[in-house]
Formats: structure tokens, C-alpha cells, sequence
């Protein structure tokens, strides 16, 4: 069993080159997407966005799989991409390259402590690890395709500083792609 299958596993998502030049120019019409006005991470209204990129749906069916959810995350900084885990569920997510995301390494932690937070400005929630010397690395990876990334884990995501903005899509399916990913083996994070 390949261990990295456990955290992120490339997929072959159908018209996924369509489907990422549609989603970059509609990031690059949303000033307050494109320019981070309030945050890294936002939310695009589902209907709008799908009407704007009619394939996604289909192509995300030919894998049994229904999109209802699709987030952008703009990173302009490492600052922007701290160790986190996303809310739950779902358990796993696609995520997509949009723009810049060559060089940058998603990276998943384990022998952590969580805690529930709200970020004050943007009002978005995440756990984030306690810092401390145990917390260790398992699986590494580049965002270069299609990818289902296991988001119930810490990771974090670490940019190459030449070629910002960092863009990526993450679109979350029912049922939860996490059932492309081989299972845990042992889950190491402790929720507080």
C-alpha cells in the first residue's frame, strides 16, 4: 500500500484543463477573491460559479461524484497556509491548481493537539495544532493536478516565493471523496 495514498492521491479529473481556465478568469473577475480583501479562503456561490463553468459538474459526475461546495484559496504568503485542519465533514476534498502552484508542497502532519478556532477578521473556523516539537511530518506533495487531499489531517502548505498568487480550488463532493483515499492507519491528531 503506497502510504502517501492515505493523505492525497492524483486523480484524472475529465476537461480539467477547461475547467481551470474558466475558474482563473472567474477568480480574476472577483476583485474581493482575487485581491484577498478579507481573507485567503473564500467561499463562491455554487450556482453562479457552475454557471460560469458549466463542466465541472459533469466531469466531477463521470467520477460518481456531485459537487456542491467550491472554495478558492489565494496565497500570497506562507503566513496564509498554517498548519490546519478544515471543519468536518466532509473528511477529504479535490483540490485544483489554478495559478502558481508549482514549486509550493502541501505538507501532512501527525502527533498533534488540536483546538477549534475563528479566525477575527474573516470569521472562517479551523483547528489548529498546538505548537510543539512532537508534531511530525508524514506525506508531502505538489499541487500539479487534480487532487484528493484528506483535509480532516493537519496540513499545511508551504509556497514557492517566486510565482505569487498562489491559487488553488477546492471543490467538496458528496459522497466525500475521502473514499478515494486508502484508510488511516492510525489517527494521531487529538481534538480539544
Amino acid at each position: 500500500m503506497n502510504q502517501d495514498d492515505i493523505y492525497f492521491k492524483k486523480i484524472d479529473l475529465p476537461n480539467f484543463q477547461e475547467i481551470r481556465s474558466k475558474s482563473l478568469e472567474f477568480v480574476k473577475n472577483d476583485d474581493k477573491i482575487f485581491q484577498r480583501k478579507l481573507s485567503s479562503y473564500y467561499i463562491v456561490d455554487f450556482k453562479k460559479f457552475t454557471s460560469y463553468c458549466p463542466l465541472l459538474v459533469p466531469s466531477f459526475n463521470k467520477l460518481d461524484l456531485e459537487p456542491y461546495l467550491i472554495s478558492i484559496f489565494v496565497m500570497y504568503d506562507d503566513s496564509h497556509g498554517p498548519i490546519h485542519i478544515d471543519l468536518l465533514p466532509p473528511y477529504a476534498k479535490v483540490l485544483m491548481p489554478l495559478l502558481n502552484t508549482e514549486g509550493s508542497k502541501t505538507t501532512f502532519y501527525g502527533n498533534c493537539r488540536v483546538v477549534k478556532t475563528t479566525n477575527p477578521k474573516s470569521g472562517i473556523k479551523s483547528y489548529r495544532p498546538f505548537v510543539s516539537k512532537d508534531i511530525q511530518a508524514r506525506s508531502t506533495f505538489e499541487l500539479d493536478g487534480p487532487t484528493v487531499i484528506r483535509s480532516s489531517v493537519p496540513h499545511d502548505v508551504k509556497m514557492n516565493k517566486n510565482n505569487v498568487p498562489r491559487i488553488s480550488m477546492q471543490v467538496e463532493t458528496n459522497p466525500d471523496c475521502v473514499t478515494f483515499l486508502n484508510p488511516l492507519i492510525e489517527n494521531d491528531v487529538i481534538f480539544i
